[in-house]
């Protein structure tokens, strides 16, 4: 567990400043838990009822091979012992998943389609979809599922649903609706980051940026008949879009992580590569890929003093 405020010694001063600051330790600071009792016991045992109450944001740190100590804690809606009952008020919970799936004898790219395929990781945004989210899953958003909506829904939409104006305004509408009805009844907003540990060389090929893909012979042309295959020059593939935070899950690509690239240090541990995705949302539960590494060059004195 860890909890992080600037000077949190100053509660100890007098009763009259406690009584003023101590609310604030808990409402500005971000809770973090690595064991679901740990997050129990803090909020029935250690913190006072009144204070756990004003927490409005925590993180849960779960690894892959815990995920079946996490269940119980996640989907439960027992009163003494469930994340949603002794975190009743959260605005925001982050969940960082240290996922096993990444694969160091497939590609980078293979990697990049396999990594959301991981049934633990399923396992925990279903919880937690199924906990927090209202009907499981949010307004269709869709112009296919508001098809189907609105068919199941006459009186509700006297538009014509045939003109696409109109559909694209009731589109709108809807998803206007669902926000407000998610603000309305206080569902937290829910980021599940998957972190990937990788090798050095999976990391460089993803976050760096490739070249315009050369000119490849064309097998299918000769040179009249003389068995000389003419090179036809084939125009570079369309970079694939990045990916806006908040928009619908559909997969993340290199150019996606490009953005996110920091460098971590520790005097103890050494220095890491980090690379991270915006969140994209699936069905209400906002997903990112993390990947990370060793930093394969020691920083040297100058550097550190840099930093």
């Amino acid at each position: 567990m860890a909890i992080y405020m600037e000077g949190p010694q100053l509660l100890r001063t007098c009763r009259i400043i406690y009584n003023e600051a101590a609310p604030q330790l808990y409402t500005l600071n971000n809770m973090t838990f690595h064991h679901p009792s740990d997050a129990n016991m803090f909020v029935r045992a250690i913190s006072s009822p009144s204070l756990a109450r004003r927490i409005l944001t925590a993180s849960l740190h779960i690894k892959a091979q815990d995920t079946r100590l996490w269940m119980p804690y996640l989907t439960s809606m027992d009163g003494s012992r469930s994340l949603k009952a002794d975190f009743s008020n959260l605005r925001e919970l982050n969940i960082r998943f240290r996922s096993n799936k990444w694969q160091h004898s497939l590609p980078p790219e293979a990697n990049m389609k396999l990594w959301h395929e991981d049934s633990r990781l399923d396992e925990v945004v279903d919880s937690l979809r199924h906990v927090f989210v209202p009907g499981g899953k949010q307004d269709p958003k869709s112009e296919r599922e508001f098809e189907t909506y609105i068919s199941t829904h006459p009186a509700s939409f006297p538009l014509d649903p045939s003109d696409p104006d109109y559909k694209k305004q009731w589109l709108a509408i809807q998803k206007a609706r669902s926000d407000f009805a998610r603000k309305r009844e206080a569902i937290p907003t829910i980021k599940v980051t998957c972190a990937c540990r990788v090798h050095t060389s999976h990391f460089s090929i993803l976050t760096t940026p490739s070249d315009n893909a050369a000119p490849r012979p064309d097998l299918s042309q000769a040179n009249n008949g003389t068995g000389v295959i003419q090179q036809s020059p084939v125009p570079p593939a369309e970079p694939p879009t990045p990916v806006r935070e908040g928009e619908p899950f559909r997969g993340f690509t290199p150019i996606d992580l490009r953005a996110g690239i920091k460098k971590l240090h520790d005097t103890d541990l050494g220095s890491a590569n980090v690379a991270k995705t915006p969140y994209a949302d699936k069905d209400g539960i906002l997903l990112a890929l993390e990947i990370h590494c060793l930093d394969p060059k020691r920083d040297n004195a100058a550097e550190q003093r840099a930093v």
